[in-house]
């Protein structure tokens, strides 16, 4: 859902009604990899990420992710594919 927490200037790149129609979750994280923006889908699936680390709503950890994909494209710059498993928000896990 985006909000006013998001940056004008990632708002407009991102496009508003492209962010909530890609037919998956989508979560924007910054270098302290605090989620910053989510769509409907991400919030629906995951809960509120407001003010969260990923790692807390991707894994319900207060730790970051051992080999952590998003570190590692913040230092390199490379694009990444992540594969991993996490949890929703009922609980079970999700790929």
């Amino acid at each position: 859902m985006m909000n006013d927490m998001i940056p004008p200037e990632l708002e407009t790149l991102l496009g508003r009604g492209l962010f909530e129609h890609v037919p998956f979750n989508v979560a924007v994280i910054d270098r302290d990899f605090n989620i910053v923006a989510a769509n409907e889908s991400f919030e629906e699936y995951f809960g509120d990420w407001r003010r969260k680390k990923c790692h807390e709503v991707y894994k319900g950890s207060l730790q970051r992710c051992a080999g952590c994909q998003a570190q590692a494209t913040f230092e390199d710059g490379r694009a990444r594919v992540s594969d991993e498993t996490g949890v929703d928000r009922h609980g079970r896990t999700c790929h």
